[in-house]
């Protein structure tokens, strides 16, 4: 059985909300899907154009933190590499329960969805902590 939870609520804290980011009207924000199951919490998070070296995914504490930038594409479509191009930057907190673990902590990205699986249980990790992306392969 799989069952919902709100990216700004964690159930197990209540009504606790994550701060949420200011976007400009025609600035990209992903959209963001949560489950939970009895092993682990996924999260997805649809990223279109986003490449590998273009996203960050941390954990800290009781909050995912999805973070990065969509780069512009130039006429002949390819994206600009240049790292002070115009970007779209973006960032998404989603606040999830105590006793999530980073150790087996897994993100992939695969056709601009990015799938992070955090397995359940008890944690002795350190309280923030990055979470490498793999391709799809």
């Amino acid at each position: 059985m799989t069952t919902s939870i709100s990216p700004t609520r964690s159930p197990s804290h209540g009504a606790r909300s994550a701060p949420e980011p200011t976007i400009a009207p025609g600035r990209f924000s992903p959209v963001v899907d949560v489950a939970e199951d009895a092993r682990c919490i996924t999260i997805r998070a649809l990223l279109p154009g986003i490449g590998l070296r273009d996203v960050v995914v941390g954990l800290d504490h009781d909050r995912v933190v999805l973070r990065g930038a969509r780069r512009p594409r130039s006429e002949s479509g390819a994206r600009d590499a240049r790292p002070d191009a115009d970007c779209e930057r973006f960032w998404h907190t989603v606040v999830v329960p105590s006793g999530v673990r980073a150790v087996g902590a897994m993100a992939e990205l695969d056709g601009g969805v990015l799938t992070v699986t955090l397995p359940k249980g008890p944690s002795a990790e350190p309280p923030s902590q990055l979470i490498e992306i793999r391709a799809r392969a």
